[in-house]
């Protein structure tokens, strides 16, 4: 979701009633919300989705002062502006021939503390310095990287001396990517922690196309939860189609657990409550 935040700067399952949120197109939310850090970031949604908009402090419209102001001084029309919507799109399949695929992120111009977020390519061309329905370019700048998927781990020398570069490795490449990127537009590293995302080395993966089965793996507890939310110890497997699931191996005859990261169980529970008619209050 753009910025690493640790898990005590998470925070989820709010609720407001009103005016305290609005979209960037000026339009006042109530419903469940999350935000991060010390609200650096707010979102829609009680927890993160592929559907989270980007919330602002609520303003009176009508009788903010500064915007009528500057509605006077310039053409430019501040309601008019689509809400950044985060994404994380995963490679097609041409991408998969290529070996690698474009990713697409932005950022606030005037607050080098917001995070990086993470838009397709839909939302990239629509961040433009123009009045219209389009994302704020006078706000956000963009950039776009090229990611590698595919090709081993780690880069492969032609010699001991590692010199000469045999094959370009996909972790080895993407951190040189990310860090190079990070120059250009502060904070994007922490958005691409994970250095072998969308490839057959990521251990989260995704609903994308199907990876290579995983075997004989071990987690400490802190990365995933059995079905129920406890916390789970022990050893795991990667499934080509299903994911993390129970077990050194895979077989047909035993039943595996399937695993899910803190963040999927949490967003499951919520869904879940939003169905039932539950909600959460923010407490401030």
């Amino acid at each position: 979701m753009g910025r690493y935040y640790a898990k005590k700067d998470r925070h989820y399952g709010n609720y407001t009633h009103g005016q305290e949120y609005m979209t960037f197109e000026g339009k006042e939310y109530a419903g469940p919300y999350h935000y991060f850090g010390n609200y650096e970031l707010v979102m829609t949604g009680a927890f993160p989705n592929d559907d989270s908009i980007v919330l602002r402090k609520y303003q009176e419209q009508n009788t903010t002062r500064d915007i009528i102001v500057y509605d006077l001084l310039t053409t430019q029309n501040l309601y008019e502006f689509k809400s950044p919507v985060y994404k994380t799109p995963g490679p097609g399949p041409n991408d998969i021939a290529n070996g690698y695929m474009m990713r697409y992120f932005i950022k606030q111009k005037n607050d080098q503390d917001k995070p990086v977020i993470e838009i397709d390519k839909k939302q990239y061309k629509d961040v433009k310095s123009k009045d219209g329905k389009n994302i704020n370019g006078f706000i956000y700048d963009k950039i776009a990287i090229r990611w590698k998927i595919t090709g081993p781990r780690y880069d492969i020398y032609h010699d001991k001396e590692k010199t000469r570069i045999k094959s370009y490795g996909i972790e080895s490449t993407n951190r040189r990517t990310a860090f190079a990127q990070n120059m250009k537009m502060p904070g994007l590293s922490d958005a691409l922690r994970d250095l072998t995302q969308h490839s057959p080395y990521s251990q989260i993966r995704g609903d994308g196309p199907a990876g290579q089965q995983q075997d004989n793996l071990h987690t400490d507890g802190s990365e995933f939860v059995l079905p129920d939310g406890t916390p789970y110890v022990g050893y795991y497997h990667i499934h080509a189609q299903m994911g993390p699931m129970r077990g050194k191996t895979h077989s047909d005859k035993v039943p595996h657990d399937k695993l899910m990261t803190p963040g999927q169980y949490a967003m499951q529970q919520a869904r879940a409550k939003d169905s039932a008619g539950g909600g959460q209050s923010s407490g401030y």
